[in-house]
């Protein structure tokens, strides 16, 4: 082919074997230049980089030989080809040693119907947006926990950080807020318990730290991500749920202990999650640990790795013990479902059968979950099994009428937008023979919702009116900021 000058030529095909025959005079020195017949893939440049970012070898040599070869990398799959190919083979060549110890290798983000994600499809959200909405915590717990960092790929949907965000980040805050209401009250003491709940929720947490680390060290992070979201789930719903009464408790000495267990798993909890949800392990480590209104200069990512050890015998035994009660939870719940009796309606007994047999400490527990004065638990063999005594009495059926009213008053509290911390009145109108029991459970009633009046007749200000039918009679409810 004869030689071709770029200016005469228009080039639209730039393939090997159609430039290789392309030559043209140099404009400094007019030696015909040719392109060099063999050259180095392009991702060589990008297999140097730990030895080029340094300048290596004429300057940095002890830097680099410090750290290499690099504990772990992390990058697609789509680059295992490449990038990770020539790293081993420059590292190879150079220093006679592979290039990096572990390696995480992400799958590829698609849309959410699975084709890759284009702009002219505009098949995505708004990454800027989803953040905003959502917080960039709860994206990156989403992707974390996902199979994409198995090298698996990942449909994206908005949805799953909306999940994420209500999992995490809500969930903990509220128990955060409940946790802060109390706080003030805190004497200091240590982390000192008899309760049960403190101990099952110490050992769920040193299980917890155990299980993050075992995954971290073998570069597992969906494994470390999902069992954080795990434990803020069983925080709330059953540690804070059942320990809620203990906060505003008379016996100062298991409220202390409660609020010293809590400020211990939050602050502990906030180290664990530092790596996934840095946000929000901050925000929570500071406003827990008190260092914002002290004006310190500890964040939670200056803090050590904990290391709480093994569950030890006594809390392996809280844990058994704790799992067989809310098995029986469970069955006695299906129970009631069964037999069309909320759970909010007291019932006299109900006796279990079968699962390893419950000790006698736990029986408070279980019977205030279920609503019912008296729990006899025969163990044995097989399967839990319950049988409920379904006889509701005028005295039990009282009983609930009080707890629907309690049910109702904190329901509109949250409905006005108000916190524990606001101070209530409670106004009630109801019927001549209603009020009577009214009258008796009004103690009762204004401890469980935190008011400071219950009154009989109706408001004078505009809040919300909820009507209640009851056996005893209908009742309409009001509650209003003092």
């Amino acid at each position: 082919m004869a030689d071709l000058k770029l200016k005469d030529k228009k080039i639209d095909d730039i393939h090997k074997d159609k430039v290789d025959a392309l030559t043209f005079s140099c404009s400094k020195c007019s030696v015909k230049m040719t392109r060099i017949s063999d050259v180095i893939d392009c991702w060589f440049e990008s297999g140097s980089m730990p030895y080029a970012q340094l300048h290596y070898s004429f300057e940095n040599k002890e830097k680099l030989e410090a750290n290499f070869p690099a504990q772990f990398i992390a990058e697609g799959s789509d680059q295992t080809r490449a990038w990770f190919y020539y790293l081993h083979v420059i590292s190879g060549g150079i220093k006679d040693s592979h290039a990096f110890q572990h390696v995480i290798v992400n799958g590829i983000v698609l849309a959410e119907d699975g084709k890759k994600m284009s702009k002219k499809l505009q098949n995505y959200p708004d990454p800027s947006l989803v953040m905003e909405k959502y917080g960039a915590d709860a994206l990156r717990a989403y992707l974390l926990s996902s199979p994409v960092m198995q090298a698996e790929n990942l449909n994206f949907s908005e949805s799953g950080a909306q999940e994420s965000l209500r999992k995490n980040a809500m969930t903990l805050w509220n128990v955060y807020r409940f946790y802060e209401t109390y706080a003030p009250e805190y004497d200091g003491r240590e982390v000192v318990s008899e309760n049960v709940l403190d101990a099952w929720i110490l050992a769920k947490l040193k299980l917890l730290l155990i299980e993050v680390t075992g995954a971290m060290e073998k570069y597992n992070l969906p494994k470390a991500m999902r069992p954080i979201t795990e434990f803020i789930d069983e925080l709330s719903t059953w540690y804070l749920r059942r320990s809620r009464e203990r906060f505003k408790s008379d016996d100062e000495k298991d409220k202390q202990e409660a609020l010293a267990m809590s400020r211990f798993v939050l602050l502990e909890l906030a180290k664990i999650m530092a790596p996934f949800m840095p946000f929000t392990a901050e925000r929570l480590w500071q406003e827990v640990s008190g260092n914002k209104f002290n004006n310190r200069d500890e964040s939670v990512h200056l803090q050590n790795w904990s290391d709480l050890g093994a569950p030890t015998k006594t809390e392996q035994e809280v844990l058994g013990q704790m799992e067989s009660l809310r098995k029986g939870v469970e069955v006695a719940l299906a129970a009631r479902d069964l037999a069309s009796i909320k759970i909010r309606q007291m019932l006299c007994s109900a006796e279990f059968k079968g699962g390893n047999k419950l000790s006698d400490g736990y029986f408070s527990l279980l019977a205030d979950e279920l609503n019912v004065r008296e729990i006899i638990w025969q163990g044995g063999e097989g399967n839990i099994s319950v049988n409920l005594d379904t006889v509701i009495t005028l005295e039990l059926q009282l009983e609930g009428n009080k707890r629907e009213v309690i049910r109702t008053v904190n329901a509109l509290r949250k409905d006005a937008g108000l916190s524990v911390a606001d101070d209530i009145n409670i106004y009630v109108e109801v019927n001549e023979e209603a009020s009577k029991w009214i009258f008796a459970a009004a103690e009762d009633i204004k401890k469980a919702t935190i008011a400071l009046k219950l009154n009989i007749g109706k408001s004078n200000s505009k809040s919300t009116i909820k009507k209640l039918k009851l056996e005893s009679g209908d009742l309409s409810i009001q509650v209003e900021k003092v």
